[in-house]
């Protein structure tokens, strides 16, 4: 008749359990001092998705090949991207999400299991938030200057830029109605 099934838990006993820490390694690459602010990243990175065509969603492959093109110093805006900011994915999500709307597709989209692409587009007028990060930018570095100096919108966009874009909106095009989540 006084027969209990379980004990009270106090979390505060289990938190060094519920709680894993970040591993160093990965705190160390967050974040570290990089060629380019997040001033410059979210600039480069507006620049290239509103440029698309019929300002449309952006495969984010053809972000990250976009993005491997542009040299700063002895590294380009890729690399520092995934070692200042843990990545596209990272970036968008944590720093950017004002600026862009990003869209992961669902599996039956036509995409294969190695694929982990998303989409990316700018969300409506983002001048008042570049300004804005402009203004919380406490330096610039030597390299950025010059970077920034040379940058033009265009200047590394060509024909083949979209590429992954358009055949990948091609794809989902064929996919029956129905079927793409």
């Amino acid at each position: 008749p006084h027969i209990r099934d379980y004990d009270v838990v106090w979390l505060e006993e289990l938190l060094d359990e519920l709680i894993i820490p970040i591993p160093q390694d990965e705190l160390s690459r967050r974040d570290r001092a990089g060629y380019v602010s997040v001033f410059t990243m979210m600039r480069v990175l507006r620049d290239f998705v509103g440029s698309a065509p019929d300002r449309k969603w952006v495969n984010s492959r053809d972000i990250g090949k976009y993005l491997k093109s542009i040299k700063i110093s002895d590294s380009n805006m890729l690399e520092e991207l995934k070692q200042c900011h843990s990545g596209l994915r990272t970036f968008l999500m944590e720093r950017a999400c004002n600026l862009f709307d990003v869209k992961f597709p669902g599996g039956k989209s036509g995409r294969g299991p190695d694929d982990h692409s998303f989409w990316v587009r700018v969300k409506g007028d983002t001048s008042k938030i570049l300004i804005d990060e402009f203004k919380r930018t406490q330096f610039f570095t030597k390299e950025e200057k010059e970077f920034l100096e040379d940058y033009k919108v265009d200047k590394y966009i060509n024909d083949a830029s979209y590429i992954k874009t358009e055949v990948a909106s091609e794809e989902i095009k064929s996919v029956p109605q129905n079927s793409v989540e």
